[in-house]
């Protein structure tokens, strides 16, 4: 049995060695080899003890073969670097290493019992353990993630690309060799003879009630994530007609609030709308207040989910990016009404999230059709693999294996163009009646491959796309999949210590940021977030020539990604200390030009940048490391050009979430008067409009924030910017519901 065991193991490895992202050792790899030592060792362990081995023997034997995988998978080090070996070497360490003891323990403790067909009885535990662990913890909880006694645990959603080792995983692994321990005492437990007698009493019972108590506060531990206690850990709690929000009322201002509790209702009656159904049952909205909590609470850090098999419609995403993801996570919660019985979701993950992409409103970008065909024209013109075959991308991405192994923005843009054919095409019901079981041909009477034949027809009659989608689309279908990377889940120090420098200036601690930034320019010299970032701290602390000399490095090579828009803007920000204004100007130009079109709050900032060129001290008290208020109240006390300080202070203001106050700044500034003698003042203007429609609305200004919206989105048209111009036309839309809702209540 040792031989099969190893042999086992070796078939198992060389099988694992074909697949790019099962090659390394890491959580993936880990969780395979614990699934298969589990049974390696169980069956090997029912036949050493019915030999006469000791359990000693046995469970060091096993241990001793583990030597094999882990040796195996170093070894593909040679042909694919590992950049997390180490934490790989931890998952190794909590899965397989502690999956055997838990294994040889339960075999012997069938052995010693009077069980027949041991065997038989191992296998259905370890197989029903495998399947039971996860149906209750993400069946049956607001997780993504679930710790199992057979293969170690899933860490997350597989878009979440970092994986860190959490304390519930660890405390649930504690509890996995308890379980190997009580499975012990249960084994001594049925020998003939009672050697053992009340010591053996003491350590079963002890056992018991240490296993038990881990159970009981689960939720505590971080091995469960109940949805009581999730609402309980964050604190805040709104009710609305169709929606429970809960969020961090720390961090929750009375004005994002109210964002929040008009946002949900539109977006609701907007769906309803399209869809023409209700949800059935009040939906809870988790916001969570960063990452890293919502990470603590459902395993998914940058990834907003919606679980939609729960009992109950939910959905969670965190603070910082509710305006870009709720209305896709909507969609997900309306499609549960007609997806599988029970799951709520579809056989296609790729009508799942291609629903969601084809219903959601316009944030101001490309469209889906735009950027497939961008794609598309792109591939045939220099045979790039960015826009391959869209008819085979469509056909792949309906099989979980398919989109989830694909370029996640490619999966995403495809199937949403893909299926806003069909509602353009055929209606909003047909897609509704394929959803969840994607027979394509009973209901559109066509196959898959048919209807994208005609999708294909369709986008090729569509107008002209317009020239900004080229760039924006190499951008987002260039991001290689997960299972492209050469590093899978790596993290580089340099991306670490730059975050530790961005928490840093949040708390506005100057020289914990430094110190951050410059160990993460040691650990990598030409990493660019962390050169802009330092940058700005230099240029803020009055040192722009420092600046200057490590841009004009990074400037001097040939290598293109390194000329960014921001990077051009902090070389212009430099530059305007330094009294160099014709430089500043050609600087903030550069930047001006590397931004899409569509980015109109982008371009009126760098463009009113161009208006402190000549107002220095302003433009110094924007950028200087200290919190808000101050850079407020030295705003206030500055000589220099009055117009610009009111934007400048609108603009902090808002930045610190004091709507109210940004709000009277913005009233109280005439734009007109911003100095125009180098600045594109159509641009500012334009900008000064977003912030206003932005900034009213939070703070209940309806009819302003319509009126404002309604200008915007008719200057948009007038310059041919439609996608932005839909963006406005969907806000003007919830303005006018919020004034009909108001009025009602009233």
């Amino acid at each position: 049995m040792i031989k099969a065991s190893a042999g086992a193991y070796v078939l198992v490895c060389s099988v694992l060695w074909m697949l790019p992202l099962f090659r390394l050792l890491h959580v993936e790899s880990a969780a395979v080899l614990a699934f298969v030592s589990f049974f390696v060792a169980g069956i090997s362990g029912l036949s050493l003890f019915k030999r006469g081995k000791r359990l000693q023997s046995v469970l060091q034997t096993h241990l001793v073969l583990l030597l094999i995988p882990l040796l195996m998978l170093t070894l593909s080090l040679l042909w694919q670097p590992n950049c997390e070996y180490v934490q790989g070497l931890m998952f190794f360490l909590l899965f397989p290493v502690i999956t055997v003891p838990f294994s040889v323990s339960l075999a012997f403790a069938i052995d010693r019992s009077g069980i027949k067909r041991k065997y038989l009885v191992h296998v259905l535990l370890g197989l029903f353990i495998c399947i039971a662990g996860p149906l209750y913890d993400i069946g049956f909880h607001s997780q993504f993630f679930t710790y199992n006694h057979v293969f170690g645990g899933v860490m997350g959603p597989i878009y979440d690309e970092e994986v860190t080792v959490r304390s519930g995983l660890i405390i649930f692994r504690v509890l996995s060799l308890l379980w190997a321990a009580l499975f012990v005492f249960i084994g001594l437990h049925f020998r003939s003879d009672r050697q053992f007698g009340f010591p053996l009493r003491i350590l079963r019972t002890g056992a018991i009630l240490a296993i038990g108590a881990l159970y009981l506060f689960s939720a505590r531990l971080n091995i469960n994530s109940p949805s009581w206690f999730i609402q309980d850990e964050l604190g805040g709690h709104l009710a609305t007609e169709h929606f429970d929000i809960y969020y961090d009322p720390s961090v929750t201002s009375s004005f994002l609030l109210y964002k929040y509790e008009h946002d949900h209702e539109y977006r609701y009656a907007y769906f309803k709308e399209q869809l023409g159904i209700d949800v059935n049952g009040r939906i809870k909205s988790f916001i969570y207040p960063d990452p890293l909590t919502k990470e603590r609470f459902t395993g998914a850090r940058f990834t907003n989910v919606a679980p939609v098999w729960l009992a109950t419609p939910q959905l969670h995403v965190y603070a910082d990016v509710f305006d870009q993801v709720f209305s896709h996570e909507l969609i997900h919660v309306f499609s549960r009404e007609f997806g599988l019985p029970i799951l709520n979701a579809s056989l296609s993950v790729g009508l799942v999230e291609g629903l969601a992409v084809a219903l959601e409103p316009s944030e101001g970008r490309p469209s889906p059709h735009d950027q497939v065909m961008t794609a598309a024209i792109a591939a045939k013109q220099t045979e790039s693999s960015v826009g391959s075959d869209i008819r085979d991308r469509v056909e792949g991405s309906l099989s979980p294996l398919g989109f989830w192994t694909g370029r996640g923005a490619v999966s995403y843009t495809t199937m949403g163009s893909f299926v806003q054919f069909l509602i353009d095409t055929y209606g909003v019901d047909r897609i509704m009646d394929v959803y969840a079981y994607s027979n394509f041909e009973q209901v559109y009477g066509k196959s898959p491959r048919q209807l994208t034949l005609e999708w294909e027809a369709y986008l090729t009659e569509l107008p002209v796309v317009p020239r900004v989608t080229h760039d924006y689309v190499t951008r987002r279908f260039a991001v290689p999949s997960l299972f492209e990377r050469r590093c899978p889940h790596h993290v580089p120090p340099a991306v670490v210590k730059h975050r530790e420098g961005m928490a840093a200036l949040l708390e506005a601690d100057t020289t914990r940021a430094l110190i951050a930034l410059t160990a993460s320019l040691e650990y990598e010299p030409m990493y660019q977030p962390a050169i802009e970032t330092w940058s700005q701290v230099h240029i803020g602390l009055g040192q722009p020539d420092s600046v200057i000399a490590r841009i004009e490095r990074l400037f001097s090579g040939e290598a293109e990604q390194y000329r960014t828009p921001l990077m051009w803007m902090r070389f212009g920000d430099a530059q305007v200390m330094q009294d160099n204004s014709d430089a500043a100007m050609q600087a903030y130009n550069r930047a001006k030009d590397g931004l899409p079109l569509f980015l109109h709050d982008q371009i009126g900032f760098i463009e009113l940048r161009k208006s402190l060129i000549d107002y220095p001290e302003l433009l110094m008290i924007l950028l200087e490391p200290n919190p808000y208020e101050e850079k407020i109240k030295r705003l206030r006390t500055a000589s220099s050009d009055t117009s610009l300080q009111v934007f400048l202070e609108a603009i902090l203001h808002d930045i610190a979430k004091n709507q109210q106050e940004a709000r009277e700044a913005l009233e109280a500034l005439d734009i007109n008067m911003i100095p125009d003698q180098r600045a594109n003042v159509t641009a500012i203007k334009r900008y000064y409009r977003i912030k206003k429609t932005q900034v009213f609305f939070q703070t209940g200004g309806i009819e302003e924030a319509l009126e404002e919206a309604e200008v915007l989105e008719e200057e948009l048209i007038q310059i041919g910017a439609l996608p932005e111009a839909a963006f406005y036309t969907d806000f003007a839309r919830k303005m006018r519901y919020i004034s009909r809702a108001l009025k009602r209540t009233n």
